[in-house]
């Protein structure tokens, strides 16, 4: 950023001193003769120009433009003109100062509002992201179904565990069954020989 904004601010801010200065001696005095050129002084050399320094610090493509320096100098020459040609006409010592001071204000607006028509208000807007550079997020549906999704080397496992399972479900069945014909048989061999014993 050039030191444009700079140097807008530093002089409103000498002519704001100045316009304080004088403001206090006419109070003193008592003599407000010269209040539209206090005035005027305050209006283009504080206001205008704190307005001008603030839009170029914002917008340093337009400070960087040569049109900004010579902005710069009508601003200031149109204060220096305009203030005591609006004193030399309040006290009747000729109008023409007053005059050229006001073409120089006209001009120094006209090249602010060409100024922003011509760079607008802002920084450089920032390039929108290339389609390389944008990775599309994951969305809700496919990180569920891939969350909960078997693999496919469990699905290859678990036909082999349920077989094993149904195998070994179908021994301990007929071990059970087995068991129980055993102790059938030998309740019923037991009954022969004690009914046999009674005889």
């Amino acid at each position: 950023m050039t030191k444009l904004p700079s140097w807008f601010f530093a002089t409103a801010a000498i002519f704001a001193l100045c316009g304080m200065v004088w403001g206090i001696q006419m109070s003193a005095t008592h003599d407000h003769t010269l209040s539209p050129a206090h005035g005027h002084m305050n209006l283009i050399g504080f206001v205008s120009m704190s307005v001008f320094g603030s839009y170029y610090a914002l917008t340093p493509k337009a400070a960087e433009s040569p049109l900004a320096a010579v902005h710069f100098v009508l601003t200031v020459a149109t204060v220096v003109v305009l203030t005591p040609g609006i004193a030399m006409a309040i006290t009747s010592q000729g109008e023409t100062l007053a005059q050229v001071g006001s073409v120089l204000a006209v001009v120094s607006m006209a090249v602010f509002v060409f100024t922003i028509l011509r760079h607008g208000v802002g920084s450089v807007e920032s390039q929108p992201l290339r389609e390389h550079e944008v990775q599309p997020q994951p969305t809700e549906s496919t990180t569920s179904s891939e969350s909960f999704s078997t693999p496919k080397r469990h699905t290859r496992i678990l036909p082999r565990f349920s077989n094993q399972l149904s195998k070994s479900g179908s021994f301990c069945h007929r071990q059970r069954c087995h068991q129980t014909k055993v102790s059938l048989r030998s309740c019923r061999a037991t009954f022969r020989c004690s009914s046999k014993s009674h005889s």
